[in-house]
């Protein structure tokens, strides 16, 4: 795999950047009613990507990770790539202190 030689990522920050691209999308279908919940899109993800599924899905693994921490690192990112800006319903959960997932 050939990467900028600018970037100097390790493979925490590689595999990051990764998850980021996967919970933002997971998060989109769930915000635009692609799917009817947060699990359908982790299964979803399981079944058509191949996510991992001891992580339990993409938003499963944002929650672990922190939803606050996911948006800061997105936005992080997003500075200097867009793709990386994360979508409405990541950050209202990351605002207001909610979950995909009630536990």
């Amino acid at each position: 795999m050939h990467r900028d030689p600018r970037l100097k990522l390790n493979d925490v920050d590689l595999a990051n950047r990764l998850m980021f691209l996967m919970v933002n999308e997971a998060a989109r279908c769930v915000e635009e009613k692609v799917v009817e919940s947060p699990e359908d899109a982790d299964y979803g993800m399981i079944l058509g990507t191949g996510f991992a599924p001891h992580r339990g899905g993409p938003l499963r693994f944002a929650e672990h990770f922190g939803l606050k921490k996911t948006v800061e690192e997105m936005s992080r990112l997003a500075q200097s790539d867009a793709k990386f800006e994360p979508c409405d319903i990541l950050k209202k959960h990351a605002h207001d202190g909610t979950r995909f997932y009630a536990e």
